[in-house]
């Protein structure tokens, strides 16, 4: 680490080390303490445009992306967490899109948390949280770091869902919202 022995606010010491290969490797970044590296494992396995579904997924954990609405004003989130075979977690949230645009990065959406709203404030100070957007709840983004529902451990057994946004996922999000 350039900074010697001090881990920087936010980061775990395990940061320092290089990422998992994933095959098309992501540039180094250290990664938030809430993040879970196998996150970088994240792809995208299929846009079904007659559905208007996106899944995204590695070896023990999926995302599955869906309008919720026939006007297509919200979409659903749906994702899995796998322990063992036998053990899982996950969940379902309905977003906006103008909350889809921002949980992705997307170059057009406004983050959420600009240090206006009290509640995601003192969430943040709360858990000692760093993030360039985040929804209490719901989700939260370093960067290219994304956890659903919410910040976790970053360790395996971590019910929150991690996702490295590459860009071939950001970009099929977009079509998603464009179609």
């Amino acid at each position: 680490m350039v900074m010697g022995d001090r881990v920087p606010h936010g980061f775990s010491r395990s940061s320092a080390k290089r990422l998992p290969a994933t095959g098309d490797e992501a540039p180094f970044h250290p990664h938030p303490r809430w993040f879970n590296p196998h996150g970088v494992k994240m792809k995208v396995m299929h846009l079904n445009k007659e559905e208007l579904k996106l899944t995204l997924a590695a070896a023990s954990a999926s995302l599955v992306i869906d309008p919720y609405s026939r006007s297509r004003d919200t979409y659903r989130l749906k994702w899995n967490v796998g322990f063992s075979v036998s053990s899982w977690a996950g969940g379902q949230a309905i977003v906006s899109r103008d909350v889809l645009r921002a949980m992705f990065g997307l170059s057009d959406a406004q983050p959420y948390y600009r240090g206006d709203d009290p509640h995601a404030q003192e969430w943040r100070k709360k858990y000692h949280l760093r993030a360039d957007s985040v929804l209490p709840n719901l989700y939260i983004r370093s960067g290219n770091h994304l956890n659903i529902p919410c910040a976790g451990s970053g360790e395996d057994g971590d019910p929150n869902l991690s996702v490295f946004i590459h860009q071939e996922i950001k970009e099929m999000v977009g079509k998603l919202l464009k179609l």
